[in-house]
């Protein structure tokens, strides 16, 4: 859910409704949350990127497509008929 704020109470209202209305039944729920509501790291991540991209390597793949998709065929969806 998107909201206007980012207070600390929005937070734990979302994280209530995630636990107790999305899911109620799990035995775990692992959180991955970012700092990017702060400027200072945005500046952070942005310089990173830009020292990042200035490189300019081009990418060596260590597969074609053609491999990935045989290696990866659980996660791709099958049709069901």
């Amino acid at each position: 859910m998107v909201t206007d704020q980012r207070t600390a109470v929005d937070w734990a209202h979302q994280i209530r409704n995630l636990v107790d209305v999305i899911h109620p039944h799990a035995k775990r729920i692992t959180l991955v949350m970012d700092n990017l509501k702060y400027p200072h790291r945005r500046k952070e991540v942005a310089a990173r990127q830009d020292q990042r991209n200035a490189i300019a390597r081009p990418m060596q793949w260590r597969f074609t497509n053609e491999d990935a998709r045989v290696k990866l065929k659980k996660l791709y969806p099958t049709e069901q008929k």
